[in-house]
């Protein structure tokens, strides 16, 4: 009988906890996504132009980076997810509003706004990681981690959708700015109310025991120094390949999310609601292909072939991406008939003013050249 007591009272916080740290996942993106469909909005009004939109989504991006770097490999282990994944709710919005304060003001700090909200986003996948590390049992992993996903995949989605619609209602940039800040900050009141609890010993259950895989099972659940923290990875092979794979799948997921809905508008000629809504088709079908991934990593079937799982898939992305270019070679023009290869972006590294890019109107069609930015990503 207390035993099932037991039982039910844990399951009861692993739901807490997890619509927790969803919500606060899924607040992250009405602070983030509110720069990509207001990007076209803000280069009609002649607030930036498409080189500093550029230079503001690289500098984010490196921002980002450097923040996973810290937060991931020292602050979350220090400090457990709870505290990591609230600061970075309040970060969000405290950079938020800057920038919409600042948006008319001054480019550069809006840059610095944009770059700091980059920064402080980019702690709270490890901390949710980290949350559902000690919370779940090792077992259960692929479907939660996939579920979770679904927070920045699906999220992401519907704030696109949201968005839009309120950009077609007649919004402003501005508007859509402090919604987004307001919207976390309730957000992140009511998550820090349900993460309360650090881990099960909190609320007198035993400890979630991880794997024999795990790079760290032979030793502390906190590495006393950032020497144990950092050395049982790099002695792991695994841990290289999937840091390869994914900054290659980052760097493509990025490249279409933030760069999709100027390009539906100007390509397509939608309007800024409709391209906002538009582009949420590719991430919804990324958020049901998590969830069937995730499911199947938790099958017995697939167990001890969870490399081969990961392989198949990657071979069946470098495929569709090599339809993308045998299709963009059958119906391109001479001109651009040279640019082979599965590629959303080519750069032109002996010339650092231009780089080739997806054009025209018959997506996924041909290659033209556009202005990038002092070396940056900028189309």
């Amino acid at each position: 009988f207390f035993g099932a007591l037991r039982t039910s009272r844990l399951r009861r916080w692993q739901t807490i906890i997890f619509v927790s740290i969803y919500a606060i996942y899924f607040g992250l993106y009405l602070c983030r996504s509110n720069l990509t469909v207001t990007i076209p909005g803000m280069i009609t009004s002649g607030i930036i132009d498409k080189e500093q939109v550029g230079t503001m989504i690289s500098l984010g991006t490196f921002t980002y980076m450097a923040g996973k770097l810290m937060g991931g490999t020292y602050l979350t282990d220090r400090l457990g997810g709870r505290p990591v994944l609230i600061v970075t709710g309040i970060g969000t919005v405290i950079f938020t509003l800057l920038f919409a304060i600042s948006g008319s003001k001054s480019y550069a700090m809006m840059l610095f706004s944009w770059a700091a909200n980059r920064m402080a986003q980019s702690c709270a996948w490890p901390a949710l990681i980290k949350s559902i590390s000690v919370w779940f049992d090792p077992s259960s992993h692929g479907r939660i981690v996939a579920a979770a996903s679904t927070s920045y995949l699906f999220g992401d989605a519907v704030v696109r959708l949201l968005y839009g619609a309120l950009l077609a209602s007649g919004w402003t940039w501005e508007g859509i700015f402090y919604f987004g800040a307001v919207s976390m900050a309730i957000i992140t009141i009511f998550a820090s109310v349900g993460l309360r609890h650090r881990d099960p010993t909190s609320i007198g259950e035993q400890a979630i025991v991880g794997t024999s895989s795990n790079v760290y099972h032979s030793t502390s659940d906190k590495p006393e120094s950032f020497r144990d923290l950092i050395f049982p990875l790099l002695k792991s092979l695994p841990f290289y390949l999937l840091l390869l794979m994914s900054i290659g799948l980052t760097f493509i997921r990025e490249t279409l999310r933030d760069w999709i809905p100027l390009f539906l508008e100007e390509k397509t000629h939608l309007t800024q609601s409709q391209a906002a809504l538009a582009s949420t088709f590719y991430i919804i079908v990324g958020g049901f292909s998590t969830l069937l991934v995730g499911n199947l990593m938790d099958s017995k079937k697939f167990q001890s072939r969870k490399a081969w799982l990961m392989g198949i898939f990657l071979i069946l992305l470098i495929i569709f991406l090599s339809i993308l270019s045998i299709i963009q070679i059958i119906v391109g023009d001479e001109k651009n008939q040279h640019s082979f290869g599965p590629r959303v972006i080519m750069w032109n590294w002996h010339d650092t003013d231009r780089s080739l890019f997806y054009d025209s109107h018959d997506f996924p069609g041909n290659f033209r050249e556009k202005r990038s930015v002092n070396g940056q990503l900028s189309q």
